[in-house]
């Protein structure tokens, strides 16, 4: 959904799964007893700065988003498997790229990553 910024912030509250992938990175051993300052996130797509994060911004306890997703699921009768992976949001936002973009995004002494952007080829 390649408007979805534009749509404002209500476009970004329904699991319809705008997502496409998931990068997954080492396990960050006792990460619930750290400090929320020293688990951060920070964003930049082009060399340009977008966002910057910690797990402060996601108020007095992270796993709320897990507890809630856990409870939707629940009341709709999923089943969440031994393995799933499951993403609760973007605590820097939700940022736009364009095709030959590159974001950067950087969790300080936990490690970074680079994902590049490029057009589909047709199916042929």
């Amino acid at each position: 959904m390649a408007m979805v910024n534009a749509i404002g912030p209500m476009a970004v509250i329904p699991d319809f799964g705008a997502n496409h992938g998931l990068v997954v990175g080492p396990k960050i051993t006792e990460w619930c007893s750290l400090p929320k300052e020293t688990l951060s996130a920070k964003v930049s797509i082009d060399g340009i700065s977008v966002g910057e994060a910690t797990t402060s911004a996601i108020g007095d306890d992270p796993m709320q988003a897990m507890r809630f997703l856990l409870e939707l699921c629940r009341e709709r009768d999923i089943t969440l498997h031994t393995g799933s992976l499951i993403s609760t949001g973007a605590v820097t936002g939700v940022h736009d790229v364009n095709v030959s973009s590159t974001a950067r995004i950087d969790f300080g002494s936990f490690g970074s990553f680079e994902v590049g952007f490029e057009a589909l080829s047709p199916v042929v």
